[in-house]
């Protein structure tokens, strides 16, 4: 009875539209209904409250469709204020109502209002329809009695037990975090009640310590230790031997049974040196004494060495040797970094000059390294180090990178021939290692800079000659064509870009070929063959769907496990799981999978591409495309790039939402287009994200005349962008792409360039060429 307004705002499952709300959106303008089509929610929410001013006459079917559009970009107060102008009358259709004013009491904090509204909307619903099953496990989380009385706690168990008649996933998962906030609160005995409910192996397993967890946080260690001793190990939710031992390990210290746990934190290290618990193990057995023979004792200073203890780590390693232990290269090169970390530089650089003589790379090569950053500041030494690397391991990466980056700032200065020199070099030590095709694409460049396109088309169809099927070969295919064209030939161009337009605009270098004009259309991709519908995939969805409508995202996560499992044998059936994940908003799933298929051997076409290529949240782009006057198949393929259309991702520099906006520039962005009163946490709203990326994606197409300088200036910033468009193949776009000093921006520009494309040959009948601004 409530899709339109609060399935479409991301809140519920299931449901049709009541005829009354069905009434009051035909007399919303065509305008407003177009935006919240299109996800629009806070523009709609907007025109909504001028179109039905003064709010306190409006109608509740009215209220309830602003009160859904507040929702939809999560303005909660605003939600609670339009409804609470006035309550349902009799006559009225209330369902709506009371879920909304719950959902927005619960997001603000008021538990009690919240609970009180969610049980008014259970009383106007079927008790077993997925918007029923999904408010009552949303009340069980948060009950009438509290938990901590013995009322409150049989009321919890009773409603756990009903609503596993209904469905069975979504009590375990409930049943789970409740489990997990009893132990958080040091209730043991409710937190084993609770997990004794829980069926399923996988719900069942993420909760194997919270009894023992609560006992220690009630303070009970005895007993947390008991909890912990009587899990069975074969059991399918019992935890791997080392997580045990971590966990047992500070409980028997905290028990004053120091040796018992020193044989745990023994039987630890023999499992891991790396992580928190080998190094309290590593710890205890330094302070302790263990009686470990010198192998024993060489894998404590290991971990204490990686664990950043360097000084423990020089003492372990001291004791391994007095115990009979003879250090193999790679532990003395473990003891030579504790030694530089510790301050010992005399005695790092002596083992580190030892170790350089081996004649195994994996030990000589970083041990050069260290001696080359010891002698940073004196550069001659610096060089006859980096001159031995390579000489004497030719072939290794570290070595290719030294000579690459010689040839690199050969170029930046401007002294081409020496630059060429120094890559020709590269090509040399491994003709086959990917810097050496870089080293070769880069030499072909300054042939086409000086104007030499015999000489480049030669270099290029060199590497496809040697390599026809090398990383790069695309790479050489193109500008091998493009200097062919350059030098008349056209005929030898038409042959180097014949494989790229085979199939579509599936690379880079395919959307650029395509504009070289050779008379060679690409050839394009077929719809792929009609895909089975099995039943039980509808049946999952939908439990995924009240999964995700119940806030349960960890058993959201599970449940598509294991639904990917149980399609995992049958290719057409994964596709099949794939389309409908990302119908779902689960892109990242969607997309992984595509990609497993075409690991699998799969070949591309039309219907494969969609789903490594979906485009949800399509009227949206295209709605702040026309509004900004961008090309919405760029903007898409952005997003692609940036998010993988998953509104919530989080990137490791802080960068939120679909379009990757930094927090701070969002604030400025609101500043002078709203929303007013904007919070970070809006990012995570696709049309707020939207609204604001697309502003500083507009504003970065008035400031430079290309479009890889603007996508380098998304991806790397503006300042670095105006650094580099002094290049000189600034002029060129596609060979100003490739001159992009960073290879994580190179590839960022590329791939958007190729999505745009993508997405408009996959979504689109007609436009502007691929190649366009």
């Amino acid at each position: 009875m409530i899709r339109v307004l609060i399935l479409v705002a991301g809140l519920l499952v299931g449901g049709v539209l009541h005829p009354s709300q069905a009434r009051a959106l035909e007399v919303v303008p065509d305008s407003i209904q177009d935006q919240l089509n299109a996800g629009r929610f806070w523009k709609a929410s907007v025109a909504l409250r001028a179109h039905l001013a003064p709010l306190a006459e409006a109608s509740l079917e009215d209220r309830l469709i602003l009160a859904g559009a507040e929702a939809g970009w999560k303005n909660w107060p605003g939600v609670i204020e339009v409804l609470e102008l006035g309550a349902p009358q009799a006559g009225e259709s209330p369902g709506a109502y009371w879920y909304l004013l719950g959902m927005a009491k619960e997001q603000l904090g008021d538990l009690g209002s919240g609970r009180e509204a969610l049980q008014r909307f259970l009383t106007t619903e079927p008790p077993g329809s997925a918007t029923a099953l999904v408010a009552r496990s949303r009340l069980l989380r948060n009950p009438a009695v509290p938990p901590a009385a013995s009322e409150g706690f049989s009321q919890v168990v009773d409603g756990l037990v009903a609503l596993r008649q209904a469905s069975p996933v979504l009590a375990d998962w409930t049943a789970l975090e409740l489990a997990e906030r009893f132990s958080e609160e040091g209730r043991p005995e409710e937190t084993g009640r609770i997990l004794d409910l829980v069926v399923g192996a996988a719900s069942g397993r993420a909760g194997w310590s919270w009894v023992a967890d609560a006992w220690a946080r009630a303070g009970d260690t005895a007993q947390a230790l008991q909890a912990l001793e009587a899990l069975d190990p074969d059991a399918p939710i019992a935890p791997a031997p080392a997580a045990l031992l971590e966990k047992v390990l500070p409980l028997r210290l905290a028990a004053g049974d120091t040796a018992r746990a020193l044989e745990e934190a023994v039987a630890l290290i023999g499992l891991a040196t790396r992580g928190a618990g080998p190094l309290s193990a590593a710890r205890l057995i330094i302070e302790k004494g263990s009686g470990l023979d010198g192998p024993g004792l060489a894998r404590v200073a290991l971990a204490l060495g990686r664990g950043g203890e360097h000084d423990l780590a020089l003492r372990a390693w001291d004791l391994a040797e007095g115990a009979g232990a003879v250090l193999s290269d790679p532990q003395r090169l473990s003891r030579a970094g504790s030694l530089l970390s510790a301050g010992s530089r005399a005695s790092a650089r002596a083992e580190y000059q030892a170790l350089a003589e081996s004649l195994d790379g994996n030990v000589a090569v970083p041990a050069i390294r260290a001696l080359i950053g010891l002698n940073r500041g004196q550069r001659a030494q610096a060089r006859a180090l980096e001159d031995e690397l390579i000489r004497r391991f030719p072939e290794r990466e570290e070595a290719l990178q030294i000579a690459f980056l010689r040839g690199d700032d050969l170029q930046d200065a401007g002294r081409l021939d020496e630059a060429i020199a120094a890559y020709e070099r590269v090509v040399a030590m491994s003709g086959a290692a990917n810097l050496a095709g870089l080293a070769r694409m880069r030499w072909g460049h300054i042939h086409l800079t000086r104007g030499a396109y015999a000489e480049a088309a030669s270099v290029f169809e060199g590497y496809l000659e040697e390599f026809p099927n090398g990383r790069r070969w695309d790479e050489a295919s193109y500008w091998g064509a493009w200097a062919a064209v350059q030098h008349g030939q056209p005929e030898r161009g038409a042959r180097l870009a014949a494989r790229l337009l085979e199939g579509g605009p599936l690379t880079y270098y395919a959307v650029l070929a395509e504009g070289l004009d050779l008379g060679t259309p690409s050839t394009g991709l077929e719809e792929g063959r009609p895909l089975p519908q099995p039943a039980w995939v509808g049946a999952e969805l939908s439990l995924l769907e009240m999964l995700q409508g119940a806030g349960l995202e960890r058993g959201a996560n599970a449940h598509v496990a294991a639904m990917k499992e149980a399609a995992w044998d049958s290719d057409d059936v994964l596709m099949r799981l794939a389309q409908e994940l990302n119908a779902r908003g689960r892109t990242m799933d969607g997309i992984n999978l595509g990609w497993e298929l075409r690991r699998r051997g799969r070949t591309w076409d039309k219907t494969l591409l969609r789903v490594v290529y979906p485009f949800p949240y399509r009227d949206m782009v295209m709605s702040f495309a026309a509004e900004r006057g961008l090309d919405p198949y760029l903007l898409a393929g952005l997003i692609r790039q940036e998010s993988a259309f998953v509104p919530d991702i989080v990137s490791r520099a802080g960068a939120v939402g679909l379009m990757q906006v930094i927090p701070a520039t969002g604030q400025e962005l609101a500043r002078a287009v709203g929303p007013r009163g904007f919070r970070s946490d809006a990012l995570t709203t696709p049309e707020v994200n939207m609204h604001l990326g697309t502003r500083f994606l507009a504003d970065l197409l008035r400031r430079y005349p290309d479009l890889p300088l603007v996508l380098s200036a998304y991806n790397a910033g503006p300042t670095r962008a105006d650094r580099w468009r002094k290049f000189p193949e600034a002029s060129d776009p596609a060979r100003f792409t490739e001159r992009i000093p960073f290879a994580e921006t190179r590839g960022y520009v590329k791939n958007v360039t190729r999505n745009r494309a993508l997405y408009r040959y996959l979504y689109s009948e007609d436009g502007p060429a691929a190649t366009d601004r």
